[in-house]
């Protein structure tokens, strides 16, 4: 477990505030926080859902009581379908940046393998998908996707895993 996962897990199913590097608090529902990266998953409000890599936090804070409009679980699977984009989209959208990446298949079906298969992302290819040994890798990949979603205007900056 890592050392950032320690300080900011007891504020796991809590209203905080979240400091990062750009400066701007983000406010939300804590409901999850990484073991293996410290990378905070939170629920705003309305439908918005968004993942803080570690990297980026200077602080976690308790906000406060929980606002109205503030969601403490994540939306259904059937109302997710739609947002995601295709895998197809995925993969040109990360070739376009010159990251290498191709479809492959295995037991659990299609997915896209990064940088020679250093990283892979399965359905719903959004950042949450994407998995590796390297946490590095996977921050780098995930930054990456969440700039495709912006690009394609989707609004949504993550995805439940």
């Amino acid at each position: 477990m890592c050392e950032v996962w320690r300080n900011y897990s007891k504020h796991e199913n809590s209203y905080v505030k979240v400091t990062t590097s750009e400066g701007d608090p983000i406010l939300g529902y804590m409901y999850t926080c990484d073991p293996e990266t410290g990378n905070v998953g939170l629920l705003g409000s309305g439908a918005a859902v968004h993942l803080i890599f570690s990297a980026e936090i200077n602080s976690v804070s308790p906000a406060g009581q929980l606002p109205d409009g503030v969601h403490t679980t994540l939306p259904a699977p059937e109302q997710e379908k739609g947002v995601a984009m295709g895998q197809q989209t995925v993969l040109e959208a990360l070739r376009q940046r010159r990251i290498s990446a191709e479809v492959k298949e295995d037991e659990e079906g299609e997915y896209i393998a990064v940088l020679d298969g250093i990283a892979t992302i399965r359905s719903p290819f959004v950042p949450a998908s994407c998995r590796s040994t390297s946490e590095n890798v996977v921050m780098r990949v995930r930054k990456v996707l969440s700039e495709i979603y912006a690009a394609h205007g989707s609004g949504k900056e993550f995805e439940n895993e």
